[in-house]
């Protein structure tokens, strides 16, 4: 019988088993991970909706709101008022709806006053386009209002004594 030393010695080679390479999944799997924790991180699973509405800068030729068709919606931090009115979102739904049937090409014009967060006038926008009310634009133009700022917003110091 032949050993191996003998074959070696003959001139003959035994053939050797190949070794495969050994892969370690380690690294695969960290880039992985680290690819999934940024997917993560960077998405949002909101849902983003659009409100489309027309914007303008402001400029020297206003077009006047008539006295029958005045559709101004001014939003401030603590109520919203309709033409100088205060009610809220829900009240004025049945009055834009009414101007909207006598006039389908109105305009519910959007005011933000003071310093009134845009979470807020996005609320009253979203509200308004929920109800189907599509016809909007956001203004921030002090010559498009009679009322100031200052009177919508609530006056805490008027009731401290000076």
């Amino acid at each position: 019988m032949y050993t191996p030393e003998s074959i070696v010695t003959a001139g003959f080679y035994l053939p050797r088993k190949k070794r495969r390479a050994v892969i370690t999944l380690t690294p695969l799997i960290d880039v992985v991970f680290i690819l999934l924790v940024f997917f993560m991180l960077a998405s949002s699973f909101l849902d983003w909706r659009s409100i489309p509405m027309q914007t303008s800068l402001p400029s020297t030729d206003h077009p006047k709101l008539s006295d029958d068709q005045p559709l101004l919606v001014s939003v401030s931090e603590t109520r919203t008022r309709f033409n100088g009115q205060v009610m809220d979102v829900e009240a004025m739904l049945p009055l834009l709806h009414r101007r909207f049937a006598a006039d389908p090409e109105a305009m519910v014009h959007v005011k933000p006053l003071g310093d009134t967060s845009l979470q807020v006038v996005i609320a009253v926008l979203d509200r308004l386009q929920a109800d189907g009310i599509s016809r909007m634009t956001m203004i921030r133009d002090r010559a498009w209002s009679d009322e100031s700022e200052e009177g919508v917003h609530e006056n805490h110091s008027a009731a401290e004594p000076h």
